[in-house]
């Protein structure tokens, strides 16, 4: 019954979903790395390592929604999204604010040469941190067909669309 009723819910959409972006970013690397060329792609690379480290704490953030879903729901409680989320958009400033403070280092570090790509990693963080939350309420409730779909639409097709488009306009990393 268990495996009926995620199954049931998209779980394997989930599944295609995921394997649909990595698809996209293979294709996201291949394409930005030849309109950026060596030198400006190494910058991306050097940014897209500091958000995979982000992703972590993010990450954890949703499994622990995920699982706080679960017990609720187990002792026929109710889960407050609101406290939550309120929780994490705090969280997500504080983090922000954060990124924004240690900006000049890794600028001097990583010789990106502007502090406009780190200041959009900054803004980057409090939405990621909500969008965690609410997934992981998703998840938390067996509903994986919304979260397959805004996964692949925001992080597969927003991103490779974006990169191309913002490259091509001149706008770089």
């Amino acid at each position: 019954q268990l495996k009926s009723e995620i199954f049931g819910r998209g779980a394997l959409s989930f599944l295609v979903a995921f394997a649909g972006i990595s698809v996209s970013s293979f294709l996201f690397h291949v394409v930005v790395a030849r309109l950026l060329g060596p030198h400006h792609y190494g910058t991306m690379g050097a940014l897209l390592g500091i958000i995979s480290l982000l992703t972590v704490p993010i990450g954890a953030v949703q499994l622990a929604v995920t699982r706080a879903v679960i017990d609720a729901e187990t002792k026929g409680e109710s889960f407050s999204m609101t406290r939550v989320t309120r929780r994490a958009t705090a969280g997500g400033l504080v983090a922000m604010l954060v990124v924004v403070a240690v900006t000049p280092i890794v600028d001097n570090f990583l010789h990106i040469h502007s502090p406009v790509p780190m200041f959009l990693v900054a803004v980057w963080v409090p939405l990621a941190t909500v969008s965690s939350v609410v997934q992981g309420a998703l998840v938390g409730e067996y509903r994986f067909r919304p979260v397959a779909f805004a996964s692949f639409v925001g992080v597969g097709l927003v991103r490779l669309v974006l990169g191309v488009v913002l490259v091509n306009a001149g706008l770089g990393v």
